[in-house]
């Protein structure tokens, strides 16, 4: 299992559009740099590049080269496929496809909120487990393995351990999550959300371990990782806010609004979001606009009850 980064390194290529009205709007996009210049650059090397390979005449090892590669992509594919059905994973949805942006939008939220779900049931089993621990009777090994995922400090003692434990292992509102997936893939259309499945920009250190950016910095290592489904982006991403020392303030707007009103919105916890991005402030009110404007702020108050729901599989 490759580790992936908890906190996006500066100068990270960032699926997002340039522009909050361009992701409002539900434009398609593929990887790119954030600055018009790069962008340009991209493009008049790409058109150059072109233009060169229609001249040059292609080699026969290079057609081999590329069977395999397609040949191998497939494979993967299918193998990804095969695995998703076998957990009982919905279909991804061709969001390319859909030009209607609408029904785009609706699409993509349907079925990120199914994943959403999933994935704050299973935070919630983890809570209750948490929940019903007596510090005074030791760490279980249950709670042991917890306490290793959640990276609590192991020098803590167990009452300390359960407070901190009770602190990360909660859920994370579904119109953070959506307003975020939908932004950083672009509605799904990205390069790295339709070949690796990532919807969040999630890094990793590990060679092939998933896709390298093509405007990559030189000496630079890193790779955007690839996921089986979505519903794996989508656990690697709460965990991600519900661990790391960066998001120490959005854990703790959480804390204050549930003891408050009884539940997390993302408008307010999108504050925690000001290291998510380099961007900072900007990123923070981009995705506070897409909530608003998606009217996404509705789901939460109804999150835990949907959670509490009986799942509905395929």
């Amino acid at each position: 299992m490759p580790y992936f980064n908890p906190q996006r390194p500066k100068n990270t290529l960032m699926l997002v559009s340039l522009a909050a009205t361009l992701a409002l709007a539900g434009c398609d996009s593929s990887e790119k740099d954030s600055s018009s210049e790069s962008q340009a650059a991209a493009t008049s090397t790409a058109t150059s590049t072109a233009t060169a390979k229609a001249k040059a005449p292609v080699s026969t090892d290079s057609v081999a080269k590329t069977d395999a590669q397609s040949k191998a992509e497939s494979q993967k594919s299918a193998a990804k496929k095969a695995a998703a059905a076998k957990q009982g994973l919905p279909a991804i949805p061709d969001f390319a496809s859909i030009t209607d942006v609408k029904q785009k939008k609706q699409t993509f939220f349907d079925f990120m909120y199914d994943l959403v779900k999933r994935a704050n049931r299973e935070v919630l089993a983890e809570r209750a487990t948490v929940d019903q621990w007596n510090p005074a009777n030791g760490v279980s090994d249950n709670i042991a393995a917890l306490i290793e995922k959640y990276r609590v400090e192991e020098t803590l003692s167990p009452a300390d351990a359960k407070k901190e434990l009770l602190k990360r292992v909660q859920v994370i509102p579904a119109s953070l999550v959506l307003a975020q997936g939908a932004n950083e893939s672009a509605w799904g259309t990205s390069r790295f959300a339709k070949q690796g499945n990532n919807y969040f920009g999630q890094w990793c250190f590990v060679k092939g371990c998933g896709l390298v950016p093509k405007q990559r910095n030189d000496g630079a290592v890193h790779e955007v990782a690839d996921f089986d489904h979505p519903m794996d982006s989508v656990r690697s991403y709460i965990l991600n806010l519900n661990r790391h020392y960066t998001y120490d303030d959005l854990r703790n707007l959480r804390a204050k609004e549930i003891a408050k009103q009884g539940y997390a919105t993302g408008i307010n916890l999108a504050a925690g979001l000001i290291n998510y991005s380099e961007r900072r402030e900007e990123y923070v009110k981009e995705i506070r606009s897409m909530i608003s404007y998606n009217k996404l702020d509705k789901l939460d108050p109804t999150m835990l009850a949907d959670i509490k729901a009986p799942a509905k599989e395929g």
